[in-house]
Order: structure tokens, then C-alpha cells, then sequence
């Protein structure tokens, strides 16, 4: 999303040598581009120095230069599922007019093509539709901002003509990831008083290129704040601003608690400030939001041991917006929250009915009386529909999925529903994957969400776990085994998929050959199969037992095995950590995982499960760990200890996801008799290397 300087015109073609670099952190002309904008930030809003700096480590700017080697103009952009979002794209003033804009959007384009497209948020009174269009963008959104005078802002869009059907809902994307952020009363205070000093930088939360992607909310204890004003009519301005703001729910006896355990932080909360401070945390946590953001430095100064016991990051405003994608991503998907347990999931019963209306009905969309008579209908047909209810230890209701099998045994997923809780993501997520396992392992290997109440939080859990849409309903298509295009395409077409989704699915499955992340979203769309002739790397990787018992490997009869554990990774999403040394590991992978002997000596030397990697990362230990750690399983101990205890030692972490556990484990004299020695490090292997080992695993055959 951006801002752009609307003194801009439309480029005009000017013969002037201009040239277009991508800059790094280390680039001289970052200086240059931070000038440039204090300039123009009347215009383009402000944006951390860090935040720059965090872009050009990522090569996400661009620069124009003249010939005397002057800054003409630059273009800053984000990238994120998928698609790379402008934030900033502006020239000098003297360089106006002269086609500097029209360079930087046609780099951008050529740097971005494997990309789905390039979006943008634009203020519609700008008046910059004449350069927008001229670029080749189209308005596919409206909405009203988030600043005081409720200026219109319109979502331009460019694709990059992939005609595929992953694209479709790529302008959709953005809406999706709302997060959720408490405020203290510092920053409440800086978004609602103006002339506060460091004001500015809080107020960057509301910046045009963030409107849609957070939701800031209050807790309780505000009012208490609210209540120590000096007068009486601050007091009631604060109040009255206070309701443009959604109060955070939370369960008294818990938050009590939580107090408790935090009162030592806090100095025992003897003065009302660390007595609020404190309760701005309990409720904070309590509520199970990602974060809590905050000027204050006392807060700021226990982030670290907070997040490491509770999972709440406390952040600073900047911090915040410096690392806003990554963050994002967090607060979506938070496994380790699910450690523990307090979370468990029970049939609906009649009784639940009432309560049932309240927390899931939607008032806006359906009729009371309708929704109730189609939940009683599923509960009163047991052997063909199964309800099910996601509750925490409160009996809090979190997530409503009711199954159904319909006449040709195909699974529909008659509700899904969820309340405005912040785990709603995650728990949505391993729910929808079980009943996908469900579907892979049944008579039908169709499954569909019917339920017209899908929220965006739904719709990004059904995207990231390969379900399709026809707009209508929501699609998921599980094949088994192993196959080559020709067979993935036949299945496709000869499914229960709605006819537009066959023909937009075969026809990306044949392109998948050439283009590895369309390869990869091909097989998740219809995992658990594997398309043999699809250009995918292959790497077997050593994994310790310790580690493999955690995310695949059950010991036999299940000795100290947590099978929450087991429930939070396989098949969705994990991180791994290893020696910075293996820096051939590439991303879209497929992976293959050895149990090695390691230290203890007892591991069974055997590959015993198969993940697709998704992402590389090479870092600091405490970097990496801050990136991973809401993926669970590895503790600050264990990450240390793989850096040898250094905390300057380089490692790498790697996301991988999609996880299948063997049928069967293929030992290493099978390996060998393939020719792949013992893995040692992760190893490259051959597609027919990684097929041959697959198969054997999963007691599959090809003729």
C-alpha cells in the first residue's frame, strides 16, 4: 500500500539517461532517500528511518539517478503473500515530469514478475487515477481511511498475468491479516491528544499504507487512567474517544492471576502508574493478543522475559511497523500459544444452542431463526453430521465447524464460524487440517465449505491450506500418491470440483513444469500427492530423535510423547534450526527427514516423514529465534545451544510445512542402495532419488 506525492503528473517521455539501481543497507545513496522523503513527508506520511533500512536490507528499494549521479526519485515497496505492496514512490522536484516514476514502476514490474501482481493504496483526492492507469494499474477496492477527514482511498492493482487461479484472490489478500494490537495509555493518548511530544511516532500507526491491516483496541484498566486526568473535562474527552476503540474481553479470575505472576516486574505495583502498567500486560495477555504496544520504557524494559513466558510481544510503535510483515504473519498463525493445554475441542450439545446464537450468529447477514434451524438440524442428524466446538479453559467459545457428509460421501463444512478471539486463526487452521487428513484418508477426496458467513480470518486459513473457490464455495481436492502431470491433470478433470475450478486447475498444473512456487501451490492445492515431473529441489535432512519425536516421530507406545505437539505441527507448520554453514538449502524445497543416531546414539537412522520447505533464513540466534518462536517447539535454550552458545554465531532456520509421516520408515541401507550416502548435513538428492524414497515410504508403487 502506498502513499504518493500527488505534485506528481503523469511522466512524459524526455530524453533523459536515467538509471534505475536496487540499493542496499549498506548503499551510500540510503542517505540520499531519506533526505528525499523528509521533503516529502507532508505527502507521503511519515515512516521509521528503520524501516528503510530494514527495506534496503531486503533489496525492496529502488533508486532513479540522473546522469550528474543525483536522486531523481525512489520507490519503496513491501513483499507479502505473494505480491509486492508500494509504499512509497516519489521524485525530486526538479526531476517532476521527466518519466522518473514511469523507470521506477517498470523495474519494479521486470524485479517482480514471479510475483502474482503489485498493489497499492492511493487517496482518491490525490487525483493521480490519469498516472495509475497510464502505468497499467486498476482500481479494484474502495474504502474509507482511517485518518480524521475519512478520505477515500482506492486499491490499484496490477497483475502479472500468471492466468492462474492462485491470482485470483491475490487483491483480496491484504483485508485478511487484521491484526490485533493493544494500546497503553501512551500511545491511546497520542493517537487521541494532539501536540504530545513523540507523538509522530506513534501516529505512524495510522499511516494510509497500514488502513485495513490493524485493529488497535483498548483494555479495561484504561479507564482507570482515564480517571487520574487532572480535570474533569479531559476526563470526558478521553472517554469519549475511547469509544472509537474496541474494549478487549477478558475473564476477571484469570487476569487476576496473571497480575499475581507479574507483580515482582512490576515492583510489587506499590504506585497506581506500575499498578496500571501491569494490568495494561494481565489484560494484554489474558485477551491472547499478539501484542501490546507502548512508548512506555519500564514496559519495554521486561518485553523480553514477558514474551518468553506469556507470548506477548511488547513493542514499541516503531518496532512495530519496522517488522509489520513478519508480525503479521505471527499474530496469524501462534501454535506455541496452543502448548499446554488449555484448549480443547467437545461436541455441541442442545443445550449449547442459545449460547451458540449469541457468539455466532450473524446479525447482518442471516435471519436469527435460520441459523438456529439449520444447527438444530445438523445436531439432530449425528450419523451424517458431527459439531464441533474449539473451547479454552474458561468454556469460552472460540470456534464453531460442523461436518456433513452429503449423498455421493463427499465432507462439507456446513459452519464455520468463530468468535473474535485472537487464537481464532490458529485453532481454525488445525481444525480445517484434520478434516482435510479426514477427507485424504476416506472414500471422498472432496471436500467443500459450503458456510456463507466464511470470515477473512477463514478465508486466509483455506488459502494457506490449499482450498480454492469458485465463488460460491470454498474447494479443497486431496489426491494420494505419487504422479506425474499428465495424472494430477486427469484427476483434476475428472473430479467433483466445480467445472470453472477444473479447467483454471488443470491448466496450472501444466505450467507447473517451469515455474517452482506455482509448482508448490499446485501440490498444496491437491497434497497430499506429489507431482513427480514438476521442477522442485530435493534435499534429505539429519534431524536428532529429540527433534523428529516433536514433529513427526511418536515414540513406540507413546512414552512422554505430548501429542499436542504432534496435533500444532504435523502437516502445518514448523521451524528447524541448523549450522549457517548449509547455505545450498534452497526455498520452494522438497524436504525428506532422517532420524539420525545424534548424541544420545538412539535414533533409528531412518527417513521417516516428508515436508515441503518454505522458507530460508540465515541470522543471529536471538534474530531467528524472535522470527520463529511463535511456531513453538524450540526454546531460547535450544536455539543457543545450536549456536554453540554464541550469540554471534551464524545459523539457519527454515520454515517448512505440509509434513506426512511414513507409512513405513525406509532405512539407510535402502537409501544407499539409491545411491544417497548417509546425511550427515542436508543433502541435495535427484527427483528420482526423493520419488524412489517416497514411494517406499508410503508404500506406494509405480508401474
Amino acid at each position: 500500500m502506498s502513499k504518493v506525492n500527488p505534485a506528481q503528473p503523469i511522466a512524459q517521455e524526455i530524453p533523459i539517461p536515467f538509471k534505475v539501481e536496487c540499493i542496499g543497507a549498506d548503499s551510500p545513496l540510503l542517505k540520499g532517500v531519506l533526505a528525499l522523503h523528509a521533503v516529502s513527508k507532508a505527502r507521503l506520511g511519515p515512516l521509521p528511518t528503520g524501516a528503510f533500512e530494514e527495506r534496503a536490507k531486503l533489496n525492496h528499494i529502488l533508486v532513479a539517478l540522473a546522469p550528474d549521479g543525483s536522486l531523481a526519485g525512489y520507490l519503496l515497496y513491501r513483499v507479502a503473500k505473494r505480491r509486492a505492496a508500494i509504499t512509497h514512490l516519489t521524485s525530486a522536484e526538479q526531476f517532476r515530469g521527466t518519466g522518473v516514476a514511469q523507470l521506477l514502476i517498470d523495474r519494479l514490474k521486470g524485479d517482480t514478475s514471479h510475483l502474482l501482481g503489485i498493489s497499492l493504496n492511493c487517496r482518491r483526492d490525490y487525483r493521480l487515477e490519469g498516472m495509475w492507469s497510464k502505468f497499467g494499474f486498476t482500481v479494484r477496492n474502495t474504502k474509507t481511511g482511517r485518518g480524521a477527514d475519512g478520505a477515500l482511498l482506492d486499491l490499484w492493482w496490477f497483475g502479472h498475468n500468471h492466468e492462474d487461479l492462485f491470482s485470483i484472490a491475490a487483491t483480496r489478500e491484504e483485508a485478511s491479516q487484521r491484526v490485533t494490537v493493544a494500546i497503553d495509555a501512551n500511545v491511546f493518548y497520542d493517537l487521541t491528544v494532539d501536540g504530545r511530544p513523540h507523538g509522530e511516532d506513534t501516529r505512524m500507526l495510522e499511516a494510509d499504507w497500514l488502513d485495513g491491516c490493524l485493529e488497535l483496541c483498548i483494555t479495561p484498566e484504561l479507564f482507570n487512567e482515564i480517571h487520574r486526568a487532572d480535570s474533569a473535562s479531559d476526563q470526558q474527552r478521553s472517554r469519549g474517544a475511547a469509544q472509537g476503540f474496541r474494549e478487549l474481553k477478558t475473564d476477571e479470575s484469570r487476569t487476576k492471576l496473571i497480575e499475581a505472576e507479574l507483580k515482582p516486574l512490576f515492583n510489587n505495583a506499590i504506585c497506581d502508574r506500575d499498578r496500571s502498567d501491569m494490568r495494561q500486560v494481565a489484560h494484554a495477555i489474558a485477551a491472547e493478543v499478539a501484542f501490546l504496544v507502548t512508548r512506555d520504557a519500564g514496559m519495554l524494559s521486561h518485553a523480553d522475559r514477558i514474551f518468553e513466558r506469556y507470548g506477548l510481544r511488547i513493542l514499541h510503535p516503531t518496532d512495530l511497523i519496522v517488522r509489520f510483515d513478519n508480525l503479521r504473519r505471527e499474530a496469524e498463525y501462534r501454535p506455541v500459544r496452543l502448548e499446554g493445554s488449555r484448549w480443547r475441542e467437545r461436541l455441541v450439545t442442545e443445550a449449547d444452542i442459545p449460547h451458540l446464537c449469541e457468539v455466532f450468529h450473524q446479525t447482518r447477514s442471516e435471519r436469527l431463526h435460520e441459523f438456529e434451524s439449520r444447527l438444530r438440524h445438523h445436531l439432530a442428524h449425528p450419523d451424517t453430521s458431527a459439531c464441533r466446538l474449539a473451547v479454552d479453559d474458561t468454556y469460552a467459545l472460540a470456534v464453531l465447524l460442523v461436518q456433513t457428509r452429503t449423498g455421493d460421501a463427499a465432507l462439507e463444512i456446513a459452519f464455520l464460524r468463530h468468535s473474535n478471539h485472537p487464537l481464532a486463526g490458529t485453532l481454525i487452521r488445525h481444525m480445517l487440517h484434520a478434516a482435510v487428513l479426514d477427507t485424504a484418508q476416506g472414500t471422498s477426496n472432496l471436500l467443500s465449505v459450503s458456510d456463507k458467513g466464511v470470515s477473512e480470518v477463514a478465508t486466509s486459513a483455506m488459502q494457506e491450506l490449499g482450498f480454492l473457490t469458485d465463488g460460491e464455495a470454498w474447494w479443497k481436492l486431496s489426491l494420494a500418491g505419487v504422479v506425474n502431470i499428465k495424472e494430477a491433470t486427469d484427476a483434476v478433470c475428472s473430479s467433483g470440483l466445480p467445472p470453472s475450478l477444473k479447467g483454471q486447475l488443470a491448466s496450472c498444473v501444466l505450467a507447473a513444469t517451469s515455474h517452482p512456487d506455482l509448482a508448490i501451490r499446485c501440490e498444496q492445492s491437491l497434497a497430499p500427492v506429489k507431482i513427480v515431473d514438476i521442477n522442485l529441489p530435493s534435499f534429505v535432512v539429519p534431524i536428532f530423535p529429540d527433534w523428529a519425536e516433536h514433529f513427526f516421530d511418536a515414540p513406540t507406545g507413546g512414552q512422554l510423547w505430548m501429542d499436542l505437539k504432534e496435533r500444532l505441527h504435523l502437516g502445518i507448520e514448523g521451524a528447524y534450526y541448523c549450522s549457517g554453514k548449509n547455505r545450498h538449502l534452497r526455498a520452494p524445497a522438497r524436504i525428506l527427514w532422517y532420524v539420525s543416531q545424534g548424541p544420545s546414539g538412539r535414533g533409528a537412522m531412518e527417513v521417516k516423514a516428508c515436508s515441503h520447505l518454505a522458507e530460508i533464513v540465515v541470522g543471529k540466534p536471538k534474530e531467528l529465534y524472535r522470527k520463529f518462536r511463535h511456531l513453538g517447539v524450540f526454546e531460547w535454550k535450544d536455539v543457543f545451544a545450536r549456536a554453540k552458545n554464541d550469540l554471534d554465531a551464524t545459523l539457519l532456520a527454515f520454515r517448512f510445512s505440509r509434513t506426512e509421516r511414513f507409512a513405513r520408515p525406509v532405512s539407510l541401507a535402502e537409501i544407499k542402495e539409491l545411491a544417497v550416502p548417509q546425511p550427515v548435513n542436508p543433502r541435495r538428492i535427484t527427483n528420482d532419488q526423493f520419488v524412489a524414497i517416497y514411494q517406499l515410504g508410503m508404500n506406494h508403487s509405480r508401474q
